[in-house]
């Protein structure tokens, strides 16, 4: 019996490309999302506002890979999260059990 697959169709070499702008883009969604609960829970001092920015910052830095490091953007994200935190629990006229 011969064989049915066809030669001139077998693909010796086979390499797999990997899209990495998806991965980029999701980075720079939990970065934008920490700044966005960052500034909404300093303005309208939500506490749950700004725990989630922390949640989103520490996945931005979870996710980040060591070509991608931008001092600037790090420092920025993690700053506005905890002085956000900080301003809520022992700023003027903070409620620290509300």
């Amino acid at each position: 019996m011969s064989d049915p697959r066809k030669e001139s169709l077998v693909v010796s070499n086979f390499e797999m490309r990997i899209n990495t702008a998806d991965s980029k883009e999701e980075l720079e969604y939990w970065s934008l999302f920490c700044f966005v609960f960052a500034f909404t829970g300093i303005i309208f001092k939500y506490k749950v506002c700004l725990w989630t920015s922390v949640v989103c910052c520490v996945a931005y830095l979870a996710n980040l890979k060591s070509k991608d490091i931008g001092a600037r953007q790090i420092v920025s994200s993690v700053s506005l999260s905890l002085m956000g935190l900080v301003m809520a629990y022992f700023g003027p006229n903070a409620n620290l059990f509300v």
